[in-house]
């Protein structure tokens, strides 16, 4: 057993010239068989339930002039908390036999030592998703082995894992969105655990989402005294604190949308919530909805006519593919050259707004037109020409609050037309036999346009006769 033990001898006697004595001799034995050190280490906690985290083993040969063998020891995790699981050996370095790999129990056997040495053995555990937060003692058994043939123990080693909840974490936008719009994007964080949650961060590159897409407000100190939310594109939130037992912050980033968005629907997804360098939640993600501007149409009717007819120039804005109403609609059309607006000038207009169109001006304009979610807007304006041709029509771009609707087009056929008249008169009423008469026939095109294939015939009664001057 051991212990320390005194050894003393009885009296040495003898014989020399007479009778000598000599006092008993004393020595003392120290029987140890704790000759085998076991520590060990959770080297990357706190960790949040479900991820994993690693175990360090270190072993130690105290005898510093004999080898130990045969080392073994366990370490029973499930005694430490439900469901923690042996994963995997990470080193080796022991030579020893290592088991249990998907229980809760590690088995080390057959590890050996030089004289004075020490060995590491890594592990890596994995922590159940369900497990609550808090602090949980992890005690391996004693260490048993031999030196010598003599068997050897160590004491059993501890270790605090400390597991910190995981936070709720949600992002979402207030609706859809339109190209030039913008939209607001709101982060939400909640701490369930009972202890702070302090030095959060996480990023959001708004830049993956749409090319062209930045934040343009940001809240100050969004999370607790010393957090801030910085950047442009690509967004940087740090030094967030919770209190414990549902403490929670929400905060809104204000984004503008690029002209050159199309319609559609984009996700956004940012990085891991993390405390500390530990990942606490998973990324946060929310849909961007881009709804499409208006489409925009014009059409002469008729597209044929005579000149100095009105035809009517209808323009057409369609937001009927839209959730959103659409406002600032503007617009400019300068008319061909050899068209006008009609006099007197007609119009009308369901787009709301300033319709300007002045008879006898080239140019029509809308200026701060409105279109509601899901519905169309009409303008007519009449139109004339006086010179036959061919004119092609394209207005200036559609914008609105919605974003550029592009051009309309179209074209509109103008045929020549002349209004021709004749007169003849001899200045009398009646005249003798044998009378000579003057007919003056007088031939007249009152336009708009020439006309240059007109004829004239006039047949005389075959008693007559006639000369041409």
């Amino acid at each position: 057993a051991d212990g320390s033990y005194n050894n003393v001898t009885s009296a040495l006697s003898a014989t020399q010239g007479g009778t000598v004595s000599i006092d008993p001799a004393t020595d003392r034995l120290v029987v140890d068989s704790n000759r085998l050190q076991l520590t060990k280490s959770f080297t990357d906690d706190p960790v949040a339930p479900g991820d994993s985290v690693t175990l360090e083993f270190t072993l130690t040969n105290l005898d510093t002039g004999e080898v130990a063998s045969d080392i073994d020891f366990t370490d029973d995790l499930g005694a430490t908390l439900t469901g923690l699981t042996f994963d995997s050996v990470l080193t080796n370095g022991c030579g020893a036999t290592v088991t249990g790999t998907g229980t809760t129990t590690i088995t080390v056997a057959g590890a050996s030592l030089g004289a004075g040495e020490s060995c590491t053995i890594r592990t890596s555990l994995a922590v159940p998703a369900a497990a609550p937060a808090g602090i949980y003692t992890n005690t391996s058994s004693d260490v048993a082995g031999d030196i010598s043939g003599f068997p050897v123990t160590g004491d059993p080693a501890s270790d605090d894992l400390d597991v910190i909840p995981k936070l709720s974490f949600s992002k979402s936008f207030d609706g859809p969105a339109t190209a030039t719009g913008t939209a607001t994007l709101t982060f939400t964080i909640t701490n369930p655990g009972a202890d702070t949650a302090s030095d959060l961060h996480f990023s959001d590159d708004l830049y993956a989402v749409i090319p062209g897409m930045i934040a343009v407000s940001l809240p100050p100190a969004p999370c607790g005294a010393g957090s801030s939310i910085n950047g442009i594109s690509f967004l940087t939130f740090t030094g967030g604190e919770l209190p414990p037992s549902g403490g929670s912050c929400s905060f809104d980033v204000e984004v503008l949308v690029p002209a050159t968005a199309a319609a559609g629907t984009y996700p956004n997804t940012t990085s891991d919530l993390f405390q500390s360098g530990l990942q606490v939640a998973e990324p946060a993600t929310a849909d961007l909805v881009i709804e499409p501007p208006p489409t925009f149409a014009k059409a002469f009717q008729p597209d044929t006519i005579f000149a100095g007819d009105a035809s009517t120039l209808t323009f057409t804005i369609d937001n009927t593919a839209s959730a959103l109403a659409a406002s600032n609609l503007a617009f400019t059309d300068d008319l061909p050259a050899g068209v006008v607006i009609a006099t007197p000038s007609v119009t009308s207009n369901t787009c709301a707004g300033t319709l300007t169109a002045v008879a006898g001006a080239s140019t029509i304009t809308l200026a701060g037109g409105s279109v509601g979610a899901g519905t169309s807007c009409t303008i007519e304006v009449d139109v004339t020409s006086s010179a036959g041709g061919s004119y092609v029509n394209t207005t200036g771009d559609l914008t609105s609050s919605s974003g550029d609707s592009g051009t309309a087009s179209d074209i509109l056929t103008v045929t020549a037309a002349a209004d021709l008249s004749v007169s003849k008169t001899n200045g009398v009423s009646w005249a003798t036999p044998g009378q000579s008469l003057t007919y003056t026939i007088v031939a007249a095109n009152a336009g708009p346009s020439a006309e240059p294939s007109a004829t004239l015939t006039d047949a005389f009664p075959v008693d007559l006769s006639c000369s041409w001057t």
